[in-house]
């Protein structure tokens, strides 16, 4: 259903045009780094990267439909969902997780573009275009269906000896399955855990924030009609 409050629809469109602006400058920068001779197109093997393509296709994709006044109907709503999700993952983890384990400045530009400004500008979309999404509790499930997947790409690289960065087998240390602690180990010292741990905490976190999402959207959906 399209937004039918004018304002609220310009605002949406603002947002949108923001996230993809953010996300695509930002793969950019970090492919074509500023003051360096060599381009990275390693960085299109991060979940960071291949995430903030996909939050600005759908994005984009939307406001398309919006403009044109195209009803996006359910698959647009669970991959506005699932999408979001994936971006919320991005900026959750490399701010909580990453960013405080990273030598020198981990906020350049290009890293608040992909991993800060595009998340929050994302969720707050969802959050204003929630109430007219078609969403189920049952769809909370494809919420972690892209770090599924990424969880086999970047499990793939490991065994082809992909290069995330020179010498490196692995996007992430919590996807590293050559660390002392393997598939299934446990330590009091970083990584803590071994990438099978990891794994299902993160897919399990990311159903449940899933499932809240849903609820948000289904909850003003609800206001809307009421």
């Amino acid at each position: 259903m399209i937004i039918k409050f004018r304002p609220m629809k310009y605002l949406s469109l603002a947002l949108k045009s923001s996230v993809a602006l953010c996300s695509l400058i930002g793969i950019w920068l970090s492919i074509f780094v500023p003051g360096d001779q060599y381009i990275h197109w390693n960085s299109l093997l991060y979940f960071t990267i291949q995430s903030n393509f996909w939050i600005a296709a759908v994005c984009m994709a939307g406001g398309v439909m919006m403009l044109k006044g195209i009803s996006p109907g359910r698959s647009w709503s669970v991959a506005k969902m699932m999408f979001t999700i994936s971006i919320t993952l991005t900026g959750t983890v490399f701010c909580f997780i990453l960013a405080p384990t990273m030598e020198g400045n981990p906020f350049t530009l290009s890293s608040c573009l992909v991993h800060v400004f595009s998340p929050l500008l994302a969720v707050v979309d969802y959050l204003v275009v929630s109430r007219c999404l078609d969403l189920r509790y049952k769809d909370a499930l494809w919420g972690a269906v892209p770090p599924l997947y990424y969880l086999g790409f970047a499990s793939l690289g490991y065994i082809l000896n992909w290069q995330f960065s020179p010498g490196v087998r692995y996007p992430y240390f919590f996807l590293d399955w050559g660390s002392p602690l393997g598939a299934f180990g446990f330590s009091r010292s970083f990584p803590f855990m071994g990438v099978v741990w990891y794994a299902v905490g993160l897919l399990g976190a990311l159903v449940a924030v899933s499932l809240l999402y849903i609820a948000a959207s289904r909850a003003l959906r609800a206001g809307r009609d009421a």
